[in-house]
């Protein structure tokens, strides 16, 4: 995330035209290790106690259902609490992915970079969504097409090159393997893509929301987003945007 807002903030000008800029992983490193560790600590350990609470209860509850002889209400309340801690567990999740971005963008504690990243996400709802959505799309689609691209190599090195698929009584076991593995590991990196669009919507977002952009929906970034922004949000100068912002205050 840090690597993704440093190459947005970065991008600078050239002859009218916005180059692209670097992203500082060692930086990133620098933030969650030392500046932030304290931060991202405290998020974890959030999680982890509500996980920990979940499993508790999907104990306690699985005891109470042995000991009442399998009763519907029982089971009925084991779900409807099971599946309200769930859903808590997924909300404290992308509050710390909101508060995660907005930190590696402003370099806050983690309370206050939940708050303004949340407030963010409010105030630009749909662009999140639509965002997220596709990256979700592109996440999928990836873990996929590598998996599937996988198993058809190894299953063409197992035919032609050492000939143990025609050996081998079954060869589905070999290739299902291959395939859990492909997408275990394609999940494990291509969810770092997902990190990188909330950091750069999350700079998109702020960037938009500065009182000075030039002229153009987003003053940084690189040159294909300000297009497609200028495209969709229109030139904006800074007489309409000052009073975007006081209409949104208001």
């Amino acid at each position: 995330m840090v690597t993704a807002a440093t190459f947005y903030f970065t991008c600078k000008p050239v002859n009218g035209v916005m180059e692209n800029g670097s992203g500082e992983v060692s930086t990133g490193f620098r933030w969650a290790w030392v500046h932030n560790f304290g931060s991202l600590a405290f998020g974890s350990f959030i999680i982890a106690v509500i996980f920990t609470i979940r499993v508790i209860v999907y104990y306690l509850f699985k005891k109470l259902e042995k000991a009442s002889g399998d009763n519907a209400l029982v089971k009925c309340v084991s779900c409807v609490v099971q599946c309200f801690l769930k859903c808590l567990q997924e909300i404290v999740e992308y509050i710390n992915k909101a508060a995660y971005a907005f930190m590696a963008l402003a370099g806050q504690n983690f309370c206050n970079s939940a708050y303004n990243g949340l407030l963010l996400q409010m105030k630009h709802g749909a662009k999140f969504a639509f965002a997220n959505y596709l990256a979700a799309v592109f996440i999928f689609l990836g873990k996929v097409g590598l998996t599937c691209l996988n198993v058809f190599i190894t299953y063409l090195f197992m035919k032609e090159v050492t000939g143990s698929a025609s050996d081998v009584s079954d060869s589905y076991g070999p290739l299902i393997i291959v395939a859990l593995t492909t997408y275990m590991i394609c999940s494990i990196f291509l969810g770092l893509f997902d990190e990188s669009v909330m950091a750069m919507m999350t700079c998109m977002t702020v960037d938009m929301d500065l009182p000075e952009t030039d002229g153009h929906a987003c003053r940084w970034g690189p040159q294909s987003l300000q297009d497609v922004m200028d495209e969709f949000e229109g030139p904006v100068s800074h007489s309409q945007k000052e009073g975007k912002d006081a209409n949104d205050i208001n």
